[in-house]
């Protein structure tokens, strides 16, 4: 799995599952985007202790999801479950 770290507090991961932080994340948003996605490709992120934090099912290619918390959600770690295909983009607050 790849992660990157943008200048605006966005963590882009791709290619894969893991471990992406065990340290305690402040977490305002989720969007998974797939230009090569097929139906039934999935994304799942979890935190350190197993509990899903966000999960999705494309229903076809050039597919999207997003999730904006209403508060900001405090997670403890951070892990990608599964990632068939495409980017996630966590916006850190």
């Amino acid at each position: 799995m790849a992660l990157t770290i943008t200048g605006d507090k966005i963590l882009v991961l791709s290619g894969g599952t893991g471990a992406v932080s065990s340290m305690q994340l402040r977490i305002s948003r989720i969007r998974w985007v797939s230009k090569s996605a097929s139906a039934g490709d999935t994304c799942v992120l979890s935190d350190s202790a197993g509990q899903v934090i966000f999960e999705s099912s494309a229903t076809g290619a050039d597919w999207s999801d997003e999730t904006d918390m209403k508060d900001v959600q405090m997670v403890n770690g951070l892990a990608v479950t599964t990632l068939t295909s495409g980017n996630v983009y966590v916006t850190l607050k």
